[in-house]
């Protein structure tokens, strides 16, 4: 009787160990993400506006001399204020590093030098990694991606730069501070949340099916205790 019992557990153990191996084999591949803890996380404005202001910056420094005037156009958003934003922080982050910025287009477009950003795509998203334990905070993943279409015009109204950038920040904040991150006067700073696959699919099949194989294990050693 003992033996046919043990016999019976090592199938149904067997059986439930393949059933788990199969739910990880099963998985697809996935590159690897390397992401950077912040201590003090800028918020999302903040970051958008480096993703946009630094790849700019370094094209003036090649192209503009701080002597001629700049103006900045931004077309073809999505919204206007996020129309207005990019061009106010072009501007701003233009005149701190000693360029000379026009605010309208003037009678003479031999004077300065125009630079035209459209299409602008801002996406933030959050990605929760490992679940939420009684004194463990939740981490989060966050993604800041920002793309734009830059054309740099010289004042004899020469293309001297057209390109499209696409701009990405990825770091790791506590799971309560993402909505400190975000500014509810721009909705495009607001963020969107997405699962963890690692936690959906490898994670939870190896908590589920390790729970019913000590359930399971338990309750034939209690059974057989009996007998």
């Amino acid at each position: 009787m003992g033996a046919s019992f043990s016999n019976r557990f090592k199938r149904l153990f067997l059986l439930l160990w393949v059933m788990w191996a199969g739910s990880i084999g099963s998985l697809p591949a996935h590159p690897a993400v390397s992401s950077v803890r912040s201590p003090n996380p800028p918020d999302n404005e903040t970051a958008i506006a480096r993703l946009i202001s630094r790849p700019i910056l370094t094209i003036l420094r090649q192209h503009v001399s701080p002597s001629i005037p700049l103006l900045v156009e931004v077309t073809d958003t999505s919204s206007e204020v996020l129309q207005h934003w990019i061009r106010q922080v072009i501007e701003d982050s233009s005149l701190k590093n000693n360029f000379i910025v026009y605010k309208k287009p003037g009678e003479h477009l031999n004077l300065y030098f125009s630079l035209r950003v459209t299409r602008p795509v801002v996406r933030v998203t959050y990605r929760l990694k490992g679940r939420k334990w009684v004194f463990f905070t939740r981490k989060v993943e966050r993604t800041v991606r920002v793309g734009f279409h830059v054309q740099l015009i010289s004042p004899e109204q020469q293309i001297v730069y057209s390109q499209r950038l696409e701009q990405q920040y990825r770091d790791e904040i506590p799971g309560n501070a993402f909505k400190n991150l975000e500014n509810p006067l721009l909705p495009f700073t607001s963020g969107t949340k997405e699962s963890s696959t690692f936690i959906n699919k490898i994670v939870e099949p190896v908590l589920i099916s390790g729970a019913t194989i000590t359930v399971v294990y338990l309750f034939y050693i209690l059974r057989s205790g009996k007998k």
